[in-house]
């Protein structure tokens, strides 16, 4: 990489073996323990990012890596990327270079490109992220409510006092919900706004309208909109200054009473039909995944550049449609499974249809007899609560729970095993 001046150019080499001077190796971007994240201290701070010792179009994942390696390049500086790939059934040169075009937030100033012999691409090129350096200094709460769940609401109130503390980030919370509801909210540290319901629509569930109400009413550069049914784990903040300023879109963790997992990093099998949803592992990824519509953490200029779609209701795939929309603009999102929030309340029902695995891997899914898993027995879908009670009633098999969920005791196994 050139330079008109004596300054010296500082690399980033994503694995162990970097034949460049002035250059850090790291393997995090390959790391699906980390969730494919480096570390906020790296990000803006590198002249140039080479992912070419290990093969991106070998992970399925690699959206989350190019984007995490784009954030790794410095701020407002004509900056340098290179990539090696194989194309595959997942990452084509026309479908990469979408996903660098397409991108609102880079200025593509050169590129260079090449396959090698054994038909490997080198992409080669020279970038400005448009942005400069984001902070953490204020992150507004929004929460949307129908009024009818004010102890969830004051719950949510009590943990972001708790999380808050002393630590340095300006916040207030917007409630968008019926006013005259919304009584007895109690004194607080923060500021907190109420929005009256919009008058169109009552009994319809107009969530698209209220969030963005809400995030237009908001002035941090950081925005959590949640659903009346969530609290800040204890140090949410904490996590959040540790995960870092640079990021676009993020799904919290999400844990329910329980301790399970709340169907958080989800996917579907299709990009527009309604399908069975999925419960992804926290190092996977869809093409198809969306971002569940109870909590999403974003720069708020991304949801008022990207309003939630107000032709649609509660319960009409709003949370799909919103993703698609980012994703065409690829702005990708992220799983933070360090950043937490709590269900402090679960909709009966709701989590029982979610499938553990990906749609894109199916013989690694899971079987397993948690509340929110179906079961694949045989080429048989079933409901894991459903097939409980017949295992209850008419195979007279008793539950064992342990720590990670449910599980069928020795005579169901058996049963399996044997095939009855």
């Amino acid at each position: 990489m050139g330079s008109t001046n004596s300054r010296e150019i500082i690399s980033y080499w994503a694995g162990k073996y970097s034949p460049e001077i002035n250059s850090i190796t790291a393997e995090a971007l390959f790391d699906p323990v980390r969730a494919f994240r480096e570390s906020k201290e790296s990000h803006g701070k590198f002249d140039a990012v080479y992912l070419m010792e290990r093969n991106l179009g070998t992970f399925h994942q690699w959206p989350i890596i190019l984007n995490e390696a784009i954030r790794l390049l410095k701020y407002g500086e004509n900056t340098e990327l290179t990539i090696r790939f194989t194309e595959s059934s997942f990452l084509t040169i026309f479908r990469i270079s979408n996903f660098l075009a397409r991108r609102n937030d880079l200025v593509i100033n050169s590129f260079d490109q090449k396959m090698t012999t054994d038909r490997m691409w080198i992409l080669k090129l020279s970038l400005t992220r448009k942005a400069g350096a984001p902070t953490l200094e204020s992150l507004d709460f929004g929460i949307v409510t129908d009024g009818k769940r004010n102890d969830n609401v004051r719950k949510f109130l009590d943990s972001v006092e708790k999380a808050k503390a002393d630590l340095p980030i300006e916040c207030k919370v917007i409630i968008c919900g019926p006013k005259s509801e919304l009584l007895d909210l109690g004194e607080r540290g923060f500021e907190i706004q109420i929005i009256d319901n919009p008058p169109e629509f009552r009994d319809k569930g107009w969530i698209t309208r209220k969030k963005n109400l809400i995030a237009e009413k908001s002035d941090a550069e950081n925005i959590l909109i949640v659903h009346d049914r969530y609290a800040l784990a204890s140090n949410f903040f904490k996590q959040l200054l540790e995960y870092g300023p640079d990021f676009s879109v993020v799904v919290p963790q999400q844990s329910m009473p329980n301790g399970l997992r709340f169907p958080d990093w989800v996917t579907l099998s299709s990009e527009w039909e309604w399908t069975a949803p999925y419960l992804m592992n926290p190092d996977d990824y869809n093409p198809n995944s969306y971002i569940n519509g109870g909590a999403i953490l974003a720069k708020r200029q991304i949801l008022l550049d990207n309003p939630w779609n107000e032709l649609l209701f509660w319960n009409q795939g709003e949370d799909v449609e919103l993703t698609r929309r980012l994703q065409q603009m690829n702005i990708t999102p992220a799983y933070a499974k360090n950043i937490q929030l709590l269900v402090t309340e679960v909709r009966e029902g709701y989590v029982d249809g979610f499938i553990y695995g990906n749609p894109n891997n199916k013989l690694n899914n899971k079987v397993g007899l948690s509340p929110n898993v179906l079961i694949f027995f045989g080429r048989l879908v079933v409901n894991s609560r459903i097939f409980l009670r017949f295992a209850r009633s008419s195979l007279g098999l008793k539950v064992q729970k342990t720590g990670a969920g449910r599980r069928l005791g020795n005579n169901l196994s058996k049963f399996l095993n044997t095939g009855g």
